[in-house]
């Protein structure tokens, strides 16, 4: 395939899906600026109506091929990416998931071969991949792996057989008609929702974060962002060495695993932990996507992943957080993040100016402050916990948005304003050393107000402070008991 340094015109099936619709933003950044974005006729494309005229929407049922050559017409290049995929099992496989997606791709070859197109890049899948039953046991599965037909048929998994027909058929077709192929299989993909509805692989994270006891033993060798998906796509796409099938995915591992470090990760959620092998003889690999690597492509970290996804589902209203996670957060924080500043601070409780963590037992509650002697930068952070019933904490959670807000400290302005929060070891303290968040808050008083969060999507609205005695009222049960051991002391105004 020869070299290219100008822009082509270039079609993407299934572009209004999740992986379509990154994949049509990654070209546009990219510099593409004809891009036939094809849709199954009826479906919403106003996500991508809002890029204007270098995406032009074709509507058109893989299907029917005249349509399909209509849209791939005047293209170099062809994405194809459609394949029906249900969140419930399907009535009718054959017609839902099968031949939509064998016959769908042989039409996609057939108008790439009508049109000249230069390269055609298949999305096919991990469910073409696996499962494999006759593979061997703790050997990492790589892409000569093909999913065994009649084991998925025996157990009525028919996305895979539809992706595994469908792969296998375009390489059948590329061989006899000499058409440039390319098959690119994603792993799980995670990642912001650009379009209206939900996809069926961020479910599968949804109902993790739900509680499901789903093993996934199926459908699963690990996770990949859908950004790293769509710059995949075009990797291939403009490389001309690329032949061939390209797993993609930031790793292969257990959905056990995945499990436990989104649960600890996000310990507010029910999440599952997972006993024993949820995949029994996958061997775990960081560079399953060898191939892609040595491309170029740096996969995202899996944390970064989920905590993307997860802010996409709550900002587009698929998750929420309950009244029972919020309980579950505060269990947390009281058993983990508190322990561990206990553990860090001083043994001297008597409320001097020395530098270090105090405790000290008040009446109304606990505090926990910092102190830096001897300069202006002077820091005091201070947590004034009460014991309050679930009911309360609910109240006051909800009433901040669900902002889940551990400390909040005020500073004189002339002080502050030689500060940065993000930068001053002063302010980050011992808090921000496990990753905590510090923002400030604008205020019209004499003092500038940081709070210290976990989650950086709800800030603490400043009507909820109180800028000369800052406090916020949580339950932590462990935290009171710890404080009742201590002797009463007074505070040094």
């Amino acid at each position: 395939m020869a070299a290219h340094n100008q822009k082509e015109a270039v079609c993407v099936t299934g572009a209004n899906g999740f992986i379509g619709s990154w994949l049509v933003r990654t070209l546009l950044e990219s510099g593409y600026t004809s891009i036939h974005a094809s849709i199954f006729p009826g479906s919403d494309p106003s996500h991508l109506l809002a890029n204007g005229s270098h995406v032009v929407v074709y509507e058109a049922d893989v299907l029917d091929l005249e349509a399909v050559c209509k849209a791939v017409e005047g293209c170099q290049g062809v994405f194809h990416v459609a394949s029906p995929c249900t969140l419930e099992d399907p009535k009718d496989p054959q017609k839902e998931l099968v031949l939509p997606a064998v016959q769908g791709t042989l039409n996609v070859l057939e108008a790439a071969k009508r049109h000249r197109v230069r390269r055609v890049v298949l999305t096919s899948s991990i469910s073409a991949l696996v499962p494999n039953p006759s593979w061997p046991p703790h050997k990492p599965f790589d892409e000569s792996s093909w999913s065994d037909l009649h084991y998925c048929q025996s157990r009525q998994k028919w996305y895979p057989v539809s992706k595994t027909l469908a792969e296998k058929a375009s390489w059948e077709f590329a061989e006899k008609h000499g058409i440039d192929v390319v098959a690119i299989l994603p792993a799980t993909c995670l990642g912001p929702l650009l379009q209206p509805g939900l996809n069926a692989s961020c479910a599968v994270l949804l109902q993790l974060l739900e509680g499901s006891q789903d093993t996934q033993e199926y459908h699963w060798l690990g996770v990949v962002h859908v950004r790293d998906v769509a710059k995949a796509h075009l990797l291939l796409f403009e490389t001309p060495a690329a032949s061939g099938r390209y797993l993609c995915t930031n790793g292969i591992y257990q959905f056990g695993d995945f499990a436990e470090r989104v649960s600890r990760l996000l310990p507010e959620f029910p999440v599952h932990r997972f006993t024993g092998e949820t995949q029994p003889g996958l061997a775990a690999c960081k560079d399953a996507a060898k191939r892609l690597i040595d491309l170029g492509l740096v996969f995202t970290p899996l944390e970064d992943t989920v905590q993307d996804t997860v802010e996409s589902l709550k900002a587009k209203g698929f998750l929420s957080i309950s009244e029972d996670s919020l309980r579950r957060y505060v269990r947390f924080a009281s058993e983990s993040c508190i322990q561990e500043l206990l553990s860090a601070s001083d043994s001297n409780r008597a409320g001097n100016a020395n530098d270090g963590w105090k405790l000290l037992t008040l009446e109304n509650g606990v505090e926990i402050s910092k102190r830096r002697s001897g300069s202006l930068h002077t820091f005091r952070s201070r947590w004034l916990l009460r014991s309050v019933s679930p009911q309360q904490f609910i109240t006051v959670a909800n009433a901040i948005d669900a902002a889940k807000v551990v400390a909040v400290a005020s500073l004189p302005k002339e002080i502050a304003a030689g500060l940065h929060p993000k930068q001053n070891n002063a302010i980050r303290g011992l808090l921000l050393q496990s990753g905590w968040v510090v923002e400030k808050l604008e205020d019209d008083s004499c003092m500038v107000t940081y709070v210290v969060q976990l989650d950086p999507a709800g800030w603490l609205p400043k009507c909820f402070v109180n800028r000369l005695n800052t406090k916020l009222v949580m339950i932590i049960e462990n935290l009171r008991k710890l404080a009742q051991a201590c002797p009463m002391e007074e505070i040094n105004a």
